[in-house]
């Protein structure tokens, strides 16, 4: 039952790579360089970690091949501190990019200027954009933006499933020819966590004033207000992840986090109803074991047995180890031998750590992940 989670947070759109002789980095703005020493995959992302003139952090960007003992330079920009990965990891320091290019080591040498985040995270100025953003709404529930270009029969499949009422970033439009039936659909691009997806313009409500602006504009302002668009919502994206790590920060005072957790009719065809939940442990001690005491109600919130003389307080144990920073899920199937079950709470939980030491937690709420928080670390692409 127990299982780690290993999805990550950090959704942007491409990843562009350049080799580089002469030039240190991007021109025209300030470059961060680093020595590759260490990194890693996850299922779609790659996090390096680099030797800064003796100071290491780390920098993460969509997954591709890196090189160890390699320097890199990527665009500078504010870091995020104290970052925790879905899976747990923290990370006190680390950089998200789009893009880097490989330098070699008299970049690194000329690169003298020294990172002054700490100092200058207050008088940073968000970026600004000098361009009205275009915007649309889900016309109905249950609509599909696919994550990647229609078929040949311009349909979309898999992606993300929109609620009505939904607002959208549009960042350009697509013309789709059918090759059967012989027809152009017409589709829109829109931007979520920094990644293109695309909807049937037949799917969103969209002013006519809009509509007038995206037909009128030419290639190149098309290019300049979709990478502002991309922008955009990639330094939205970062403030929701600044969000998440500030909450799991305020609850690793208290020994765990609890991601979620919530109750279940276990089968049509018998009465039952399961438990489910995951948490992080956000302390340098491995958890043996966790036990969970629940109380579950009926519609009209009186205490249900759950049956076999257990009582209407009902204490399971999980068994670990779950590591340092990382996370674990369980699941109970027929904790209560009947369906009447509505809602639950849980009461306490009790941890036991690989060295012998043990810890109560009774105020649930310290440490509970709020669901905006959990919906954005559960995120993936």
């Amino acid at each position: 039952m127990y299982k780690y989670i290993l999805s990550v947070l950090f959704l942007c759109l491409f990843c562009t790579v350049v080799y580089a002789k002469e030039n240190c980095g991007t021109e025209g703005v300030i470059n961060q360089i680093g020595k590759v020493i260490s990194h890693f995959d996850s299922s779609e992302y790659t996090y390096v970690q680099i030797d800064k003139k003796n100071k290491k952090t780390w920098v993460a960007m969509p997954k591709t091949k890196i090189s160890k003992g390699k320097y890199i330079s990527f665009p500078d920009s504010e870091p995020i501190i104290d970052f925790v990965q879905k899976g747990g990891r923290k990370f006190d320091e680390i950089f998200f990019t789009t893009k880097y290019q490989y330098v070699n080591e008299i970049c690194a040498s000329n690169n003298e200027k020294p990172s002054s985040h700490a100092s200058a995270a207050e008088t940073r100025k968000e970026p600004s954009y000098d361009i009205n953003f275009i915007f649309g709404t889900v016309i109905e529930g249950n609509t599909i933006a696919g994550a990647s270009e229609p078929s040949t029969y311009c349909s979309v499949y898999s992606g993300k499933t929109l609620n009505e009422g939904a607002v959208l970033l549009i960042s350009g439009t697509y013309a789709c020819e059918s090759t059967y039936p012989k027809e152009s659909v017409p589709f829109y691009e829109i931007l979520i966590n920094g990644k293109s997806y695309y909807i049937k313009q037949s799917e969103v409500k969209l002013s006519e004033s809009d509509k007038k602006r995206l037909d009128a504009m030419s290639a190149d302002v098309v290019s300049d207000y979709r990478n502002k668009a991309i922008s955009l919502s990639l330094n939205i994206r970062l403030k929701q992840l600044n969000e998440v790590s500030r909450a799991i920060e305020k609850n690793s005072k208290h020994g765990l986090t609890l991601l979620k957790h919530n109750i279940y009719d276990t089968s049509e065809y018998t009465d039952g109803t399961g438990f489910s939940v995951s948490v992080s442990n956000p302390t340098k001690k491995t958890i043996k074991y966790i036990s969970f005491t629940i109380i579950g109600y009926n519609s009209v919130n009186d205490p249900v047995s759950g049956g076999n003389k257990r009582g209407t307080s009902i204490t399971v144990k999980g068994v670990g180890p779950i590591e340092p920073n990382r996370s674990g899920s369980y699941d109970w199937e027929y904790l209560w031998l009947t369906d009447l079950v509505q809602t639950h709470k849980i009461t306490s939980i009790r941890l036991e750590y690989m060295d012998g030491s043990k810890r109560t937690i009774k105020n649930i709420k310290d440490i509970t992940l709020a669901p905006e928080h959990y919906l954005t670390m559960s995120e993936e692409e």
